[in-house]
């Protein structure tokens, strides 16, 4: 008779969160490109008035919270005949996320509202070299959120993927 057992913890530090427009809306409302105005791995606070003014905060890092799990594995093997050892009559159980964890892993980044169209230099990505000089030396996103009329995403900010929950596999094998 055998018996072993094993556990595992896993600890990662949070994924950095960035936030980030649709920029210069074309045909059919579609998006042409998602843009991290502030730079990648810049978060900011985003509020909307009831006249559904946008306002930004100061960009700052933020990341998902802590990522943890414990995974636990236990098996139990039998000799199930004393004139031949080879015959083993075996149990097994893994337990994957045996705290049942459920943190966060990703929240939604977009600032504009996916259900409306709409977004940062709406149709001026037509307009050739000057909206290109503009949005690549550099632009003030607030002024330009409030010119184009941004509609903030309920979203926004809120998670959107989770830890995977407890999983439990049984195993039953027998050795001749």
């Amino acid at each position: 008779m055998t018996t072993t057992f094993g556990l595992f913890q896993t600890a990662y530090q949070g994924t950095p969160l960035s936030s980030f427009a649709d920029v210069g809306l074309g045909c059919c409302g579609q998006p042409i490109e998602g843009t991290y105005i502030f730079g990648r791995g810049n978060w900011v606070n985003e509020t909307a008035d009831s006249a559904g003014a946008v306002t930004f905060g100061s960009p700052f890092a933020r990341r998902t919270p802590w990522y943890t799990q414990t995974d636990f594995n236990f098996a139990h093997s039998i000799k199930v005949n004393k004139n031949n050892e080879r015959q083993v009559l075996a149990f097994q159980a893994n337990i994957s996320n045996l705290l049942n964890q459920h943190s966060p892993v990703s929240f939604y980044e977009g600032l504009n509202s996916a259900n409306f169209s709409n977004g940062l230099f709406e149709f001026q990505i037509f307009g050739g070299a000057p909206f290109y000089k503009t949005v690549e030396s550099g632009y003030n996103a607030q002024q330009q959120a409030t010119a184009s009329g941004l509609i903030k995403s309920s979203w926004y900010g809120t998670p959107n993927i989770w830890q995977l929950s407890r999983n439990i596999r049984l195993g039953v094998s027998f050795t001749f």
